[in-house]
């Protein structure tokens, strides 16, 4: 796909592209002391990615013309949480420190993404919705799911 391919004034008329992307990142932890000596401190996090991409290229364009026209969607989205619980003993002996740390690490990432071509779109056709001769939807999801414990 070459957007210069057609005459700059065509092609700022008749290809539109629209990309939207938000993320979100965040931390919360709580820490209790549950005796003089022992601690147990509790954290989560979380990343949450979204990205939509639109694009349509007019049948009159020289990137779409061979089809009559082509659009494009695209949804990506990701969600990681991450959770630690840990606890800590902390113990004097005169002169000597005793520190020990026991925890669990949980993680889980999760990814969808979808997206649907289209092509063959009567002349003059913009944006709005109209019968499309051939669509190709297409969906992939993954998950990652990992623990871990420290002693």
């Amino acid at each position: 796909m070459n957007w210069l391919s057609d005459n700059p004034v065509l092609s700022a008329n008749e290809i539109k592209a629209f990309t939207t992307s938000n993320r979100l990142i965040g931390s919360v932890f709580g820490e209790y002391k549950l005796t003089s000596n022992l601690k147990f401190r509790s954290s989560w996090s979380t990343d949450y990615n979204s990205v939509i991409d639109d694009q349509f290229f007019s049948p009159i364009t020289a990137d779409a013309s061979a089809v009559s026209g082509r659009a494009y969607t695209g949804n990506f989205q990701q969600l990681t949480w991450l959770n630690e619980n840990i606890l800590t003993y902390d113990k004097s002996f005169g002169n000597s420190k005793l520190n020990a740390i026991s925890g669990y690490t949980m993680q889980e990432t999760e990814s969808r993404f979808t997206s649907l071509n289209g092509q063959g779109f009567p002349a003059g056709s913009g944006l709005e919705i109209f019968p499309v001769r051939q669509l190709s939807p297409k969906e992939l999801a993954t998950e990652l799911h990992l623990g871990l414990f420290r002693g």
